[in-house]
């Protein structure tokens, strides 16, 4: 599956971004809780709380990383995840499988991640 999404990465290169759900469902329903965007051609992650605050979380870079770095941004996933939806259905859904391909396949082709205060 690595190499697929490596592929897949280099396919939606010319398109401006991949946007991944992070969600929770009540008793009823499934609730929109954030996104996380996978910006291709600038090799970057957007957790987005909300589209009205898109760059207030922080932003992820691969290329320039340490492993330190990299423990760090995926720490702020994690909490990201946590703080806007729930992780159970993060994973539920599959989502959370399809971003760990996708962060594999990122740290092969373009290096390790690192962690700024927002996107912009």
């Amino acid at each position: 599956m690595q190499i697929h999404l490596l592929y897949l990465c280099r396919g939606v290169y010319l398109r401006s971004y991949i946007l991944t759900p992070v969600r929770s469902t009540d008793a009823r329903f499934p609730m929109y809780h954030g996104s996380i965007r996978w910006r291709t051609q600038k090799r970057r992650i957007e957790p987005i709380p909300n589209l009205s605050r898109a760059d207030e979380f922080g932003a992820i870079t691969f290329g320039d990383g340490t492993p330190e770095t990299h423990r760090e941004c995926a720490t702020n996933i994690v909490t990201f995840v946590r703080h806007c939806g729930a992780e159970s259905q993060w994973k539920e859904g599959g989502i959370d499988q399809f971003n760990r391909e996708l962060w594999k396949a990122a740290v092969k082709a373009w290096g390790l991640p690192v962690w700024t205060a927002n996107s912009s």
